[in-house]
């Protein structure tokens, strides 16, 4: 599997292999990287620095080149053992927030697409076709170190590029959740456009505070680069 980065994110390729749920022993660069900031989850972009895997920066957009089959198992969820502390006893869920959205070329707009959330052999949900959330599942019991990847199944074999919106969740109760976070799949499309729609995410992430969901709702907050986890 193929993995560069673009406009200072994550935007990982795969070439060739589709994705399974099967986690690798050590996380790739780009995962999403999870530490307890202040009793909630922050999302961090994950680095390699000489052969050493960092949480660089707190980060919410991540970008994703889909596989055959409009499928992936990419980015993973990583925490290395001294972040790990701070989860330890979290059941580690997921919400997905409102519909899939598609890049029109100028900005995300809702989508008449799907896209599946699951573990192989196991649970699997589905984005909303009402803009509601929709939970998800236990996917990683934290007690230790881990890497941990869902595969995302987009619902058609559409070219194109899709944001999906999500949250991360503690179901023991233990975390606050995380703010919401945002992966951009590129299904086929030109690099270029991707790269365009994760600078468009990027710049207009929501501020600490305000409503996710104005994002995509016709009140952009443009201009706005937000990497605060």
């Amino acid at each position: 599997m193929i993995r560069f980065k673009t406009t200072g994110l994550s935007l990982l390729g795969a070439a060739g292999a589709v994705g399974l749920s099967a986690a690798p022993a050590l996380a790739h660069e780009g995962d999403i990287g999870l530490q307890n900031i202040g009793g909630a989850f922050s999302t961090w972009l994950v680095e390699e620095v000489g052969g050493v895997e960092i949480f660089a920066e707190p980060e919410r957009v991540f970008g994703v080149e889909m596989g055959p089959g409009g499928r992936i198992d990419d980015p993973g969820f990583y925490t290395d053992g001294v972040a790990a502390v701070g989860l330890d006893g979290v059941a580690l869920s997921f919400v997905l927030e409102g519909r899939l959205r598609e890049w029109n070329g100028t900005e995300f707009v809702d989508s008449t697409n799907t896209m599946d959330a699951e573990l192989e052999f196991g649970p699997s949900v589905t984005t909303s076709s009402d803009g509601s959330d929709v939970a998800g599942f236990v996917f990683e019991n934290i007690g230790g170190a881990f890497d941990t990847h869902l595969d995302f199944v987009l619902g058609s074999d559409d070219v194109g590029i899709f944001a999906l919106q999500m949250r991360l969740v503690d179901d023991n109760g233990g975390l606050d959740d995380s703010r919401s976070f945002w992966i951009s799949f590129n299904n086929g499309d030109e690099e270029e456009a991707h790269e365009e729609s994760i600078e468009w995410l990027v710049a207009n992430v929501p501020a600490p505070g305000a409503v996710a969901s104005l994002l995509f709702g016709g009140a952009l907050v443009g201009g706005r680069r937000r990497r605060n986890g």
